[in-house]
C-alpha cells in the first residue's frame, strides 16, 4: 500500500496543492512526517487501501486490511482527541485530513462531516498557524479545500433547486480530482482526442484532472452539434436530454471548482459554467434560480475576484494568458442572461483593462478563442459581449 500512496495516490492528487518548492508536497512534506508518526502512517495506508479497492472495483466493506488500518487509526485519534496535549497538533489535523479523505471517496459523508468538524474546532485554537512555512501552507491549504468541499457537498444535498440536486447524482459526488501521469491510458487519449490541441497541451503538463478532461471532451461534443442553439439539442427545454447534460456539466464543474486544484483548473470551471450557460439559454434571460450560480462568476472574475497573491496572478498571466482571455470573455457574456448582473457585471471590462493590446481588435480575440472552445454561435455571442464592453470604454473616455 506504500508504493500505490508514492506512485498512484501522492502524484494523482498532490499536483493540486502544489506549490513553490514542493511540486510533489504528498512525497516531499506528508510521507516522511508519516514516517515518524504511527498514527497518520496507519491512515495513509488505509487511504491507499481504499484508493486501490475502488481503482480495481473491489467491494470496501468487507475488505479486512481497510477495516483493520482504518480501525487502527480511528482508535488512536480518538485517544489524541482525548489529551490537551495532542488534540489540536499536526499530527491530529493530518490524521484526521486522511480519514476525511476516506469517508469522503468511499461516499460515508456523515463522517467525512464530523472530521471536517473537528478541523474546524482545530484551526480555531491554533492561532500560531500562519503558514509562514511550507508544512503550515500545506496544512492550511488542505483544511481549506476540505472545509469548502464539504460545504458545497452539504448544501447540494439540501438544496431544493434541481440544478443544485444534480450534483447529488453526479459521479464527482465521492471523487476527488485526479491529475493523471504519462503515458495516458487510452480511455483518456480517446476524451483528449475530442478537445483543442491547447487543451491537450495543458493535460500532458499536468494542469488538467482526468473529471475536467472528460467535461471537456463531452462539452465539446455539444459544441459541435450544431451552431445555434435553436438548431441543436443544446436549447432543449430542460426535461430533454441535451438541456439536462448541460446543467449536469455545470454541477460538475461547481463541485470541482470547490475542490483542490490546479490555478488555471480551477478558474477554468468559471469560464466553462459561463459557456453552458450561453450554450443553454441562447440569447434569453435566465431564470432567478440560476442567479447564484452567476455571482460566483461574477465573484471569481469580476474586479473583486482573483484572492490571490500578485505572485501567483503574475504566473497564471505570463503562463496562461489566452486561456484567462477566454475563460473571462466565455463568464462575461453569460452574465449578460442574468437580469440582475447584465448591468453590473464588470468581468468583460476588467477583461479588457487587463489585457489591453491583446483585446483591443476583435480579429486578436477571435484567434485566441478558436484555440480553446468554439463555435459559431458562441462566436456570435462573445463578439456581441465585448463589442458592448468596447462602446462603454470609448464613452468612459
Amino acid at each position: 500500500m506504500v508504493k500505490h500512496y508514492l506512485e498512484v495516490w501522492a502524484p494523482q492528487h498532490g499536483r493540486a496543492f502544489a506549490f513553490e518548492g514542493h511540486p510533489k508536497p504528498y512525497q516531499s512534506l506528508i510521507f516522511p512526517y508519516a514516517l515518524e508518526r504511527p498514527i497518520l502512517f496507519e491512515a495513509i495506508v488505509a487511504l491507499s487501501r481504499a484508493s486501490w479497492l475502488l481503482q480495481e472495483g473491489i467491494p470496501w466493506s468487507r475488505d479486512a486490511g481497510l477495516a483493520y488500518h482504518r480501525s487502527n487509526a480511528f482508535n488512536a485519534l480518538r485517544l489524541r482527541l482525548a489529551s490537551e496535549e495532542t488534540c489540536a497538533d499536526d499530527t491530529t489535523m493530518t490524521t484526521i485530513a486522511a480519514l476525511t479523505t476516506i469517508d469522503y471517496i468511499l461516499g460515508v459523508h456523515e463522517g467525512a462531516k464530523k472530521h471536517v468538524g473537528a478541523m474546524k474546532q482545530i484551526r480555531s485554537i491554533r492561532a500560531d498557524l500562519t503558514g509562514e512555512t511550507p508544512w503550515q501552507f500545506f496544512l492550511l491549504s488542505t483544511m481549506k479545500a476540505y472545509e469548502a468541499l464539504w460545504s458545497f457537498v452539504k448544501d447540494r444535498n439540501e438544496a431544493a433547486t434541481n440544478m443544485s440536486r444534480l450534483t447529488i447524482d453526479s459521479p464527482l459526488r465521492n471523487e476527488l480530482p485526479v491529475y493523471p501521469s504519462l503515458p495516458f491510458d487510452m480511455k483518456l487519449c480517446e476524451a483528449l482526442s475530442k478537445v483543442s490541441s491547447t487543451f491537450n497541451d495543458m493535460a500532458l503538463a499536468g494542469e488538467l484532472s482526468i473529471q475536467m478532461i472528460d467535461i471537456l471532451a463531452n462539452l465539446s461534443t455539444i459544441t459541435k452539434t450544431g451552431d445555434s442553439p435553436t438548431l441543436s439539442p443544446i436549447s432543449s427545454r430542460p426535461s430533454s436530454p441535451g438541456s439536462r447534460n448541460l446543467l449536469n456539466i455545470i454541477a460538475d464543474l461547481q463541485c470541482i471548482s470547490v475542490m483542490g486544484t490546479t490555478p488555471i483548473e480551477h478558474l477554468l470551471c468559471f469560464g466553462l459554467i459561463g459557456c453552458c450557460f450561453r450554450l443553454h439559454f441562447g440569447d434569453k434571460e435566465c431564470g432567478e434560480e440560476y442567479e447564484e450560480a452567476l455571482q460566483e462568476l461574477e465573484d471569481t472574475l469580476g474586479e473583486n475576484g482573483w484572492p490571490r497573491s500578485s505572485q501567483e496572478q503574475a504566473k497564471l498571466q505570463k503562463k496562461h494568458i489566452d486561456c484567462l482571455i477566454w475563460i473571462s470573455i466565455a463568464a462575461a457574456s453569460a452574465l449578460e442572461l442574468s437580469k440582475s448582473w447584465s448591468p453590473i457585471s464588470k468581468v468583460m471590462d476588467e477583461t479588457l483593462r487587463k489585457y489591453p493590446m491583446e483585446t483591443r481588435r476583435w480579429v486578436l480575440v477571435e484567434k485566441i478563442l478558436r484555440k480553446f472552445m468554439w463555435n459559431d454561435f458562441l462566436a456570435e455571442s462573445w463578439q456581441g459581449s465585448w463589442q458592448r464592453a468596447m462602446e462603454r470604454r470609448y464613452k468612459a473616455g
